[in-house]
């Protein structure tokens, strides 16, 4: 699971997802992911979002790794009758490991439809192990 923030110029994104990896070889995974967001919005309505994606990841050192795959939005402008619009894009990635529990991720989305507007990202992921089995150092 994942709690996700993004602060832009004129708006405020708040949301989670939640990552199935159904593919695990060590090096290469594959994963189903869910979730949802509220963009908050300075001088216009906030919207929500239903957002899907499908995900391909290669470990290619032991603490660098390279993903991508597809990504479905669902949006709704709040209180705006009919106001649905859907987000088409690829999303290359990078996620380097820096620290035992903290990477930098470098990822870009690439829109496929006119309502996706393409962009570049830069963040860091914060990892908090909630198991006994989490606990060891992260690869």
């Amino acid at each position: 699971m994942e709690a996700k923030s993004g602060f832009f110029d004129g708006f405020t994104v708040i949301g989670g997802d939640v990552h199935y990896r159904f593919l695990n070889t060590g090096r290469t995974s594959m994963a189903f992911i869910a979730g949802g967001h509220e963009a908050l919005v300075r001088d216009a309505p906030n919207s929500t979002a239903l957002d899907l994606a499908a995900q391909v990841s290669r470990r290619i050192r032991p603490r660098l790794e390279i993903y991508g795959g597809p990504a479905f939005s669902h949006e709704t402008i709040n209180g705006v009758a009919d106001s649905g619009f859907s987000r088409w894009y690829v999303v290359p990635g990078l996620r380097w490991g820096f620290a035992d529990r903290l990477d930098l991720l470098v990822e870009g989305g690439v829109g496929l439809n006119h309502n996706s507007p393409s962009y570049v990202t830069v963040g860091l992921a914060a990892y908090m192990p909630v198991s006994d089995r989490a606990q060891g150092r992260r690869e």
